[in-house]
Order: structure tokens, then C-alpha cells, then sequence
């Protein structure tokens, strides 16, 4: 893989009788000895690729900074930490963010994501950050990662008088009993909410704290070691076989934790989820970026700082080596974060949830909806070396809560038709179903070893009194179905009739049966209105598929898929199916959002 460079476009001048006038002088580069420092023009632009819940506010400040240069020098785009730690090391492609050449500026949540740069890459130096001072990168904002959990159960457990900390993870996964004794069985069992490793930043954390826990080890003193010792691995599978589901960010629990409380089943969802502070405050407010539920909850979180150490998500600001390519642009990154530490840019990153990036405090209404009010940073874990930090992140894989997942396709006539219109595709062009079988045979390859895997179709003859849909390959370990998947994935042609409800019934019924100790999905793709025969309609299928409050649920997943798909129908069939809706509406992000659904397992 390779990345793509930016073209410059070249500075435009015009030859006065007094000298040489220059169109946007707005940020100077500085010049040697006696010389005058020299201007940069509105052409020279840097894009900062930043994690996506610092994404809008950094957004806002760029506008703001340039409208006060009379210049776009900079442009912002949201990307995962771990997305764009993984490009940088092995190859961009500008396809897989948002169109995007190599950035100049990488900020994403947490330090330690540039921290494992070098070694993630092995050795080579593609992309460096180069602005780091005595191992430190400059932060914009920070927020701590916490323990966030419904004010029932944090109080049924003691707090906030009690401590509360990783090591009461692994005491509650260790020991149900014990777990239930605490909350005097009214909880359920324990449910871990935890986003993925691999991608996000509350997953990492969560994931190094547990190995510390789990070899009585402080964090720092962790090593490429800890992870290959057998004792510890299984402690820290215990914790992970409390998880519900994973996710590529936490804002699927923050969506399907507001539905469950919507309907007064809060407790029924998720026990506890590693959250940045930012979130607990937002969630608070009903302020859920993404989310079509926006109430003020009725169980409200709290945030809890464990009693062992947090990791902050810092939110660095890392100049990349990209800035050589051009003597200006580097001058030009390092302005713009002397804005962002600007007191007005400061003040408007605290009033979004933030902890000051220069100073780490509160603003004072985020402090006093923070109960008990606690505006100190708590204790911060120091971080292992970085190879210990990518053994870690490595290991996940290997100790993660396996899935039991079944694809389920649709192949009604509609999906013969142009990804992008209502019309058959022009010779040699892919059609919609053209487009989901590469991209479902791609996404095999991120399932692991230990997950199980299957495939149904579906459309369905309403002239016919046959079933429209079929088992092409039943679940089992992916080493041995994912051949034949991808066989039958190539094998697959349009047909008849949408029949989306009775399908998702059946499916969720076919993996109740046989529902092991694992993550249990149906994973339904889809371009219509549900079309088929009548007399089973949403209310009946939410009704069945109901997953909350279950001790073994079986979570339904959907993808819409082109302009046409049922977006509100799909949305109220996840909010009781326990899982969530992605958006492929745009028919050419279908491999990354089939990428992003499989986070989940």
C-alpha cells in the first residue's frame, strides 16, 4: 500500500513597483538573521485528521481560525484512532478516509495511539511524528477514560463511598455470586459494555488496565511477556466473556443504552462501560452525537474513576512528517495549535466536556453536573513501553469473547439494480449485489479463529407458498465455512420479493436454539421496504426479537444499503433486536461498513 502526497499549488505573486504583493499573508514563516519573515498564501492548507469525539468542536475552531486569517488554511476530518494509527504504519488509502491524502496533523484521542506508531510499522519511518519534546506531544483537550455506570447500580455497589476500580471488574466476572450479591439480584448478570481494541481508545485502555489487574502488575511495568503468560490470559478472558457485544466506538452503547432507557430496561442492558468522562456528561444531557434518541435519561450514568488509575485521553497534537514536503506547512500547523491554546478556544473545548488541554480543569456547569462534583484529574496510569503497548493490542485476539455470527443477504430483484439508481446498471458496471458480494467475501478476513460463521439468503415468491429464505451455510468455525461462504457468495442472482421481517424472525430463532457462551448476532443486509406476504408486521418482529433483559440475547444487526433501504424500519427493529443500524445508504461505503458491523464480535 502507498499513499498519495497533496499537490501544492504554487504561491500566486504579483510584481509591484514597491516589490513583490502577495495574495493572503496571514502566517509567516520565519526567516534567518535580518530577514523578514515570509508570508504564506491562502493556497497552503493542512488537514488535521482527528478521533471522532473531539471531531465538531475542532471542526468549529478551524472555522474560526480561519475566518480570522481570511484564509482555509485548515480542514478537519474525523477518523478512528486506531484506523488512522494502522494506515500510517502500513499504507494509506485515502478511499478507506473519507477521500483524504496522509494528513499533516494526526490528533486522535490518546497519546498512546502515536506512541505505538514506530513499532506498529516496523522500524520504518513512512510517517513520523515529529513535534514530540521529551516523549510529550501537546494536548488540546483532555478527558479521563472512566467507569460509567447506571447511578442504581454504581450506588447498590457502594459508591460513591466505596472504591471502585478495574480489580471490581474482574471480583464481579470472577464470581457471579458475588456480583449478585452486591446488587442484591436485581441487576441480572453481570454485562460488560467494552468497544473495540483495535480501534478505540476506552477498548485499549480497558483492555491494559485488565492485564495489569490480572498479573498484579502496575501498568507501567507491563511487558511483551504479560500476554503470552497463560494464568494471566485466562483472567483477563474471564472479564472479556462478561462482554455483551463490542463495538468500533462506544457510541453504540451510548444509542442502544438510551432506547434501553427510553422503555425503562437500563439495567437490563449493560452493567458497566468504559466511557471517556466527556461521554458520561453528554449522555447526561441527552447530547448523543449520532443517536436518533435525544431524552434526558431517566437511570443517568455516573462516572467513576477507578481506584488503580485511568489512561487520559488526551487528545495530542502530533505535526507528522508530511510537513516536510513544504517549508510553509509546518509553520502553519504549529499557528494553528497556538490558536487552539488560546483561552477562547480553550473555553469553548471545556463548555463541549472537556478538561482543559492546557490547564486539565472543568468547566464550572460540566463540574456541578458531574455528582458528587469531583474536578480533579484522578490518578493517571503511566503506560508500558510501546512494544508491550502493541503485544496488548495484539493479544485481544486471542482472548476477546468469541462470536457466533449469521449473515443474512438480501437478494430480492432490486438488488440487480444500479447501486445508485432504480435502473439496471450500465454494461460493465457493478450492480447493488455486485457490490455486496465482494465486499461480504472481504469481510470474512476480520472474523478470528474462534468465531462461528454462517450464511442465509433471502427474497421470497409471494405467488408460492415456499420459504423465502435459505440456509446456504449453517454457523460453524470460520476456518472451515469461510470457503464455502465465499462459493456461495459468488453464486448469488437476484429473485423475487423483499421478505425482510419473517426472515429476521427466523434467523434470530435459528441462532436461540443453539446460542453457545458467545456473542450471538444476526447481521441483515438489506435495499427495501420489507414487501411479502401480510399479517406479520414490525410490531410482531420487535415483539419477538426483543433482547433486552435476556441473560443469552441474541442481537439483531442491520445494514441499509442504498438510497431505497428502510432506514426508520431498521432502526426500530435494532432497538429491540439489542443492536444497531449502519448507514451504507452511500452504496460504495458498503466494505467499510461491513468492516465496522464485524467490530462488534
Amino acid at each position: 500500500m502507498s499513499a498519495r502526497w497533496s499537490r501544492l499549488r504554487p504561491m500566486v505573486a504579483g510584481v509591484t513597483a514597491g516589490g513583490v504583493a502577495l495574495v493572503g499573508m496571514y502566517v509567516f514563516l520565519k526567516g534567518s538573521g535580518d530577514e523578514p519573515p515570509q508570508p504564506i498564501p491562502c493556497e497552503v492548507s493542512i488537514t488535521v485528521a482527528s478521533s471522532q469525539e473531539k471531531a465538531d468542536v475542532l471542526s468549529d475552531l478551524a472555522a474560526r481560525y480561519n475566518r480570522a486569517k481570511g484564509c482555509k488554511h485548515v480542514q478537519v476530518f474525523a477518523d478512528g484512532s486506531g484506523d488512522v494509527l494502522d494506515s500510517l504504519a502500513h499504507g494509506w488509502k485515502p478511499e478507506e478516509h473519507q477521500g483524504h491524502d496522509v494528513p499533516e496533523v494526526w490528533s486522535p484521542a490518546a497519546t498512546v495511539w502515536a506512541r505505538m506508531l514506530p513499532k506498529e510499522a516496523d522500524g520504518h519511518d513512512r510517517y513520523r511524528v515529529i513535534n514530540y519534546s521529551e516523549g510529550r506531544l501537546p494536548s488540546v483537550a483532555q478527558t479521563p477514560v472512566v467507569l460509567a455506570m447506571p447511578e442504581t447500580i454504581a450506588t447498590k455497589l457502594g459508591w460513591p463511598g466505596r472504591a471502585i476500580g478495574w480489580s471490581t471488574l474482574q471480583q464481579m466476572a470472577d464470581d457471579p455470586a458475588k456480583w449478585k450479591k452486591a446488587t442484591g439480584g436485581g441487576a441480572g448478570t453481570f454485562k460488560l459494555g467494552k468497544s473495540n481494541p483495535n480501534y478505540a481508545t476506552t477498548g485499549l485502555t480497558s483492555l491494559f488496565e485488565a492485564y495489569a489487574v490480572a498479573s498484579n502488575t502496575p501498568t507501567q511495568d507491563l511487558t511483551t511477556r504479560t500476554p503470552e503468560d497463560g494464568t494471566v490470559r485466562e483472567r483477563v478472558r474471564r472479564v472479556e466473556a462478561a462482554t455483551i457485544h463490542y463495538g468500533e466506538t462506544s457510541l453504540v452503547y451510548l444509542c442502544n443504552l438510551a432506547r434501553a432507557d427510553a422503555a425503562h430496561k437500563a439495567l437490563g442492558y449493560v452493567s458497566v462501560v468504559p466511557l471517556e468522562e466527556k461521554s458520561v456528561y453528554e449522555y447526561n444531557r441527552g447530547r448523543r452525537v449520532g443517536c436518533e434518541d435525544t431524552h434526558r435519561p431517566h437511570e443517568r450514568l455516573v462516572a467513576v474513576h477507578p481506584e488503580e488509575g485511568t489512561l487520559v485521553s488526551d487528545a495530542p497534537y502530533g505535526i507528522l512528517s508530511t510537513v516536510n514536503r513544504d517549508q510553509r506547512l509546518r509553520p502553519l500547523a504549529e499557528d494553528f495549535l497556538k490558536f487552539l491554546h488560546e483561552s477562547a478556544q480553550q473555553d469553548t473545548i471545556k463548555d463541549r466536556g472537556f478538561r482543559g488541554g492546557v490547564d486539565g480543569e472543568l468547566a464550572p456547569k460540566v463540574a456541578s453536573a458531574l455528582k458528587p462534583a469531583d474536578t480533579r484529574m484522578p490518578k493517571v496510569s503511566e503506560l508500558p513501553a510501546p512494544e508491550a503497548l502493541n503485544a496488548i493490542r495484539r493479544s485481544w485476539q486471542k482472548v476477546r469473547k468469541p462470536a457466533r455470527v449469521l449473515l443474512v443477504l438480501d437478494v430480492s430483484g432490486s438488488m440487480s439494480y444500479d447501486p445508485r439508481s432504480q435502473a439496471p446498471p450500465a454494461r460493465g458496471n457493478p450492480s447493488r449485489l455486485d457490490q455486496v458480494k465482494a465486499a461480504a467475501k472481504a469481510a470474512l478476513a476480520d472474523f478470528d479463529a474462534h468465531d462461528e460463521v454462517g450464511l442465509w439468503k433471502f427474497s421470497g415468491d409471494r405467488s408460492t407458498s415456499s420459504t423465502p429464505y435459505s440456509e446456504l451455510v449453517a454457523p460453524g468455525p470460520i476456518a472451515a465455512t469461510a470457503p464455502r461462504i465465499r462459493d456461495e457468495v459468488s453464486h448469488l442472482s437476484p429473485e423475487h420479493d423483499t421478505a425482510l421481517y419473517v426472515t429476521i424472525r427466523a434467523a434470530r430463532e435459528r441462532l436461540a436454539r443453539t446460542a453457545p457462551d458467545a456473542i450471538n448476532a444476526v447481521v441483515v443486509l438489506t435495499d427495501g421496504q420489507n414487501f411479502y406476504k401480510p399479517g406479520y408486521g414490525i410490531k410482531d418482529l420487535t415483539k419477538d426479537i426483543d433482547a433486552y433483559g435476556k441473560g443469552r440475547p441474541v442481537r439483531v444487526f442491520t445494514i441499509a444499503y442504498s438510497g431505497n433501504a428502510p432506514v426508520e424500519s431498521l432502526l426500530e427493529i435494532t432497538r429491540a433486536g439489542g443492536g444497531f443500524n449502519y448507514d451504507s445508504t452511500d452504496p460504495d461505503r458498503i466494505e467499510k461498513v461491513l468492516r465496522e458491523v464485524i467490530s462488534n464480535f
